[in-house]
């Protein structure tokens, strides 16, 4: 049976669990085994940050290496990876020039003009608005600051994705303090006026899949999606609650248990627990309930093992945390704790293969002034 079959024949067993939401029990495993180190080797690359909000892989450059940008306070940054097994990486000053805009959110790459390099769409809190920079010389070096229409407040995440298949990047901001989710198609001339399209509420975690398999990208914000119903500019989109979760919470989907339908895993921003939910049942495994502020949710193959484990991170001080996916199936779980700088603790991980050695590895940062931008490489193939 093909993804889109299995899919179909569940789609009656997911909308029974959703409509029992109020009476479903919550299943949880028990506390995984702790394991402290899984072969991660640490890395502190720079420290004096100013109150980072974002930090984002992408080859900013286009020389193959994935550097690093991050959303400051004072403005927008980045750090080219000078490769090597243990890369070095070089400070580039801010991208915005204009010293009165501060106070950086809801940062994402993705190439606008399509020049084929990769420009940056962010949002300012100075102004609650959104901008997009782009990329003038393909190296990163030379910026232009661009409008968007998303406006009144600032965003807490941003995504890209080319949701009406025109060929061009797309994007979807989140207000922090709001709850509106918008969709903004990029015009044929990306210097022109953008269009804006409400397309939900919700604030929190946002990312994308295709969560019913019908071949279009759908959005995941807090603990719900929005389905995306073909036309993207015909909104609101279709509301599709969750059973079993918290509020406020980082998610991602991805076959966790290997049965080719989407699973969700969420972490609560400001709480203790992170959990996943596996389809179409939507059965609820907690992995961890004494975490101190889990705003990340990242979903990876660390160990190669040809299923995905869970990145998530403490930041009220504490520990980054590998939850590895042991029986492949989503409901065995072994945590390994990763050393943070002055145990602050980590805020918006973010991941990709810094040395290209085939491996994922970690990057990430504090929220506070003075801290520190991290990696920890991936050496578990040679544990």
């Amino acid at each position: 049976m093909n993804t889109r079959s299995k899919f179909a024949a569940h789609a009656g067993r997911w909308a029974v669990a959703a409509a029992a939401i109020a009476i479903v029990h919550l299943f949880s495993c028990s506390e995984p085994v702790v394991e402290k180190n899984w072969n991660f080797d640490h890395q502190v690359i720079y420290v004096g940050l100013q109150r980072p909000d974002d930090v984002v892989s992408a080859d900013v450059d286009g020389d193959g290496l994935l550097d690093l940008v991050i959303a400051e306070d004072l403005g927008i940054t980045w750090f080219r990876n000078k490769g090597g097994n243990r890369p070095d990486f070089e400070r580039f000053n801010p991208v915005c020039t204009d010293e009165e805009k501060t106070g950086f959110m809801g940062l994402w790459l993705s190439d606008f003009d399509g020049d084929q390099d990769l420009d940056i769409c962010v949002s300012c809190k100075d102004d609650d608005r959104g901008y997009w920079f782009e990329n003038r010389d393909g190296m990163g070096k030379e910026w232009l600051e661009h409008g968007l229409p998303f406006a009144e407040d600032v965003a807490d995440h941003s995504r890209t994705h080319d949701f009406n298949n025109d060929g061009r990047e797309d994007i979807v901001m989140q207000r922090y303090h709001g709850s509106g989710v918008f969709y903004m198609p990029s015009p044929a001339d990306p210097s022109a006026e953008w269009p804006i399209f409400k397309i939900g509420e919700g604030r929190a975690g946002l990312s994308l899949h295709d969560m019913d398999v019908d071949g279009d990208m759908d959005v995941l914000i807090n603990n719900r999606w929005l389905e995306n119903p073909g036309d993207p500019e015909s909104v609101p989109w279709p509301v599709r609650e969750l059973p079993n979760t918290e509020d406020n919470v980082k998610n991602q989907a991805g076959d966790i248990n290997n049965d080719g339908i989407p699973d969700i895993a969420h972490a609560q921003e400001e709480g203790e627990s992170c959990y996943v939910l596996l389809s179409p049942s939507w059965k609820r495994i907690t992995l961890k309930s004494d975490g101190n502020g889990l705003h990340t949710a990242v979903l990876e193959d660390f160990d190669l093992d040809g299923d995905l484990d869970l990145l998530t991170a403490d930041i009220h001080g504490g520990c980054a945390y590998i939850f590895e996916n042991r029986d492949g199936k989503g409901t065995a779980w072994l945590e390994h704790r990763l050393a943070t700088w002055s145990e602050q603790g980590s805020h918006n991980l973010c991941t990709g293969d810094f040395n290209n050695d085939g491996l994922i590895d970690i990057a990430g940062k504090h929220y506070e002034t003075g801290s520190a931008l991290e990696l920890w490489y991936n050496t578990h193939a040679v544990r």
